[in-house]
């Protein structure tokens, strides 16, 4: 049983999304598989992401938002908006404020670890298909979307 409602978008796109309504995805590629976001549950992601994929898991994460970042503790690649970790000492109390919010137990973020990313960048999903990074301000100073790009 899982804490989720789980929907197959496509063959390699699959969102997840909690009873809180916090919504990630798994998009997975020729060699490596894509984790947007991680929601804000209690119980551990990466067991429910594992029986979905043998790939390597990456970390993508939208904006520095605890609920979007609850689970990076379980990825060893995690990649955030470069503008967002330049302020991180401002967002770190946020986190530890939603964290009581939302009932879940405060975490310590290895933010040391984590790799920017900013507009442009992309992220192959195979020789002809990439996650590309748009920004788009909103809740913070660097908030992105996740657009797929193909190559001729």
């Amino acid at each position: 049983m899982t804490n989720y409602f789980i929907d197959e978008i496509s063959p390699n796109v699959t969102s997840f999304t909690s009873r809180r309504h916090h919504v990630f995805y798994l998009i997975e590629g020729e060699s490596q598989a894509y984790v947007i976001d991680t929601g804000m549950e209690p119980s551990a992601i990466r067991p429910l992401l594992e029986e979905r994929t043998d790939k390597p898991l990456v970390l993508l994460v939208t904006h520095m938002h605890c609920d979007h970042l609850y689970h990076a503790d379980e990825f060893e690649t995690v990649y955030v908006p470069a503008k967002d970790l330049k302020i991180w000492s401002k967002l770190k109390k946020e986190a530890w404020f939603a964290t009581i919010v939302f009932k879940a137990w405060p975490k310590r973020y290895a933010v040391a670890n984590y790799q920017p990313f900013s507009e442009g960048d992309q992220f192959a999903l195979s020789s002809r298909c990439a996650i590309e990074v748009m920004e788009a301000p909103g809740i913070l100073q660097a908030q992105v979307y996740l657009s797929t790009t193909r190559k001729n």
